[in-house]
């Protein structure tokens, strides 16, 4: 490096928040170092001053999202430092690709880089060879180490042992065997309980309300500590049902399937006893009535709620003074409340919604919408208008952005684990590797059960031909006497929601493009075949409510 006035840059950074609050660690020996090898430097010539230090904490050099890189780049540009130094070249970057792009624009403005590590001279072409030979043997590294970390997952899996995460209920960890699990005496029993009333209730409510009644507890862990799960609930109760842990299996996944081994832990049930809950749960499973002349029709099951608490509404029916009146009532939250041995949801908005008035107003509104052009029309233009704004993008976006933070934790513990000496174990990283492991699952299992609940409303809004097309072939199916079953099915394709208030109605339409496309092709097929005479707001899947 030849010799020169440098405007010295440091650029210190530490993988973990472990490290980052360490007064006296690797933070520190970085800055020493590089201090004493300027000061070392300057004894001899007229090295450089040292104008700026960069210290990026807690981040993986997996990627270039980090302030304080961030922030040297543009400093690099306006000319602030032409000389970048660092402890080493993993510190910049362990991303080949990204490092590239760094030195093509150090070497555009002039800006010289020194690794105390390395120590190559970036002048000649030996030494650029060099550097990038070490940043791709740094991003081999980095690979490796995360590719080593999945198998060693995959293979205590394998052997029926625990990767970390929160302890099942009924268990507790053993200390000093990771991935052991033994009986925990005093909250098996109640585990046995579930199982037991399960079968004699055959249902997961009255189930739940029968533990809660006898006062039946679990402890549940949160956040590294213990705390008591204040009753039982149809969800939580089916989570514990379908745990095969509790029946001494391991699951894993390998190449996409699901495979089982025997845990190495004794079960607190039975697999016969588990077998027969899964067989009763199975046969539980709530699918919609079929139509029948006793039956009131309920044209709009699965598309109504609340407006108020957004809980979805089901069809119930009483006898009145002449015959049988339908209605929408909270069912969801009479279910929850149920289980309960004090009630703990209210909601102002009134208890039921009387099923004739409800088809009657929808009906109203589908119909203004298929004979009114211009209401059809400014539909579609407000769903082009809000398209950029949608809240349910934003919400989808917080999804993903949960997922990249578990990630550059997954990689900065990746990292961690390339820099221990080997005296020291990697057990308790691996075991923080396996939480955050099952936290991703969890994630992409929310990420999934929303799109599919939004069914597309991450699509671009129709365009206006396929949207007149859609509702004339819609328009022209909704004039066919159809049944029950028939009407809900067509009535879904383009009817994604509906908001019932006390004093108002709102209607979500699909107007995505992809969707409206689709649908019009089952219509057709689906309802053509029928003969003529046989028997809001916007959110576009995207849907759009009138």
């Amino acid at each position: 490096m030849k010799s020169k006035n440098y405007k010295i840059g440091f650029y210190i950074r530490v993988s973990t928040q472990e490290q980052a609050d360490n007064p006296e660690g690797s933070i520190k020996n970085q800055r020493d170092r590089l201090e004493q090898m300027v000061k070392l430097k300057n004894y001899d010539e007229n090295f450089g001053e040292i104008v700026n230090v960069y210290t990026d904490e807690a981040k993986s050099g997996k990627d270039t999202n980090r302030p304080e890189l961030q922030r040297m780049l543009r400093d690099i540009k306006a000319g602030k430092i032409n000389l970048v130094m660092a402890s080493e070249l993993s510190r910049i970057s362990r991303n080949i690709q990204d490092f590239a792009k760094i030195w093509d624009m150090m070497k555009e403005v002039g800006c010289m880089f020194l690794s105390l590590r390395e120590n190559f001279d970036t002048t000649t072409a030996a030494g650029e060879m060099v550097m990038f030979t070490l940043a791709n043997l740094s991003q081999f590294e980095r690979r490796q180490v995360s590719e080593r970390v999945s198998a060693n997952f995959l293979a205590r899996a394998k052997r029926g042992l625990s990767n970390g995460g929160p302890t099942p209920p009924g268990y507790r960890i053993i200390s000093g065997k990771p991935g052991f699990l033994e009986i925990d005496e005093e909250e098996s029993p109640t585990i046995k309980k579930c199982y037991e009333y399960f079968l004699i209730e055959e249902t997961l409510a009255a189930t739940a309300k029968r533990l809660n009644d006898e006062n039946y507890k679990l402890s549940g862990k949160i956040k590294g500590g213990k705390a008591t799960l204040k009753h039982f609930g149809v969800e939580n109760l089916y989570r514990i049902l379908t745990n095969k842990i509790l029946c001494g299996v391991r699951e894993y996944k390998e190449y996409g399937e699901v495979h089982e081994v025997k845990a190495v832990w004794k079960g607190i049930i039975t697999k016969s006893l588990f077998n027969k809950v899964q067989k009763k749960l199975k046969a539980n499973c709530s699918v919609k009535k079929k139509a029948s002349a006793r039956r009131y029709p309920y044209i709009l099951t699965g598309l109504v709620h609340c407006g108020e608490c957004g809980d979805r509404l089901c069809g119930k029916s009483a006898h009145g003074a002449k015959r049988k009146v339908g209605y929408y009532e909270h069912g969801w939250r009479y279910r929850r409340d149920y289980c309960k041995t004090k009630e703990m949801h209210n909601c102002s908005s009134p208890t039921r919604f009387s099923a004739e008035k409800v088809h009657e107003l929808v009906i109203e509104k589908i119909t203004t919408l298929l004979t009114d052009e211009k209401r059809a029309m400014k539909l579609l233009k407000r769903a082009n208008q809000i398209d950029k704004k949608d809240p349910v993008k934003a919400d989808i976006k917080r999804f993903q952005n949960r997922k990249i933070n578990i990630d550059r934790k997954l990689e900065a513990l990746t990292e961690r684990i390339t820099e221990l000496p080997r005296e020291i174990s990697a057990k308790p990283l691996y075991s923080k590797m396996a939480q955050l492991e099952k936290q991703k699952d969890e994630i992409n299992k929310d990420l999934e059960q929303r799109r599919r609940e939004l069914k597309g409303l991450m699509e671009e809004p129709a365009k206006t031909e396929n949207w007149k097309e859609f509702l004339e072939v819609f328009g022209k199916a909704f004039k066919n006497h159809l049944s029950t079953d028939d009407q809900t099915k067509l009535i879904k394709t383009l009817v994604h929601k509906i908001e019932l208030g006390e004093k108002d109605l709102k209607i979500h339409y699909f107007v995505g493009e992809d969707h409206i496309k689709k649908e019009a092709s089952n219509i057709a097929g689906r309802f053509f075949l029928y003969p003529d005479n046989c028997s809001s707001s916007l959110t576009y899947g995207g849907a759009c409510k009138t």
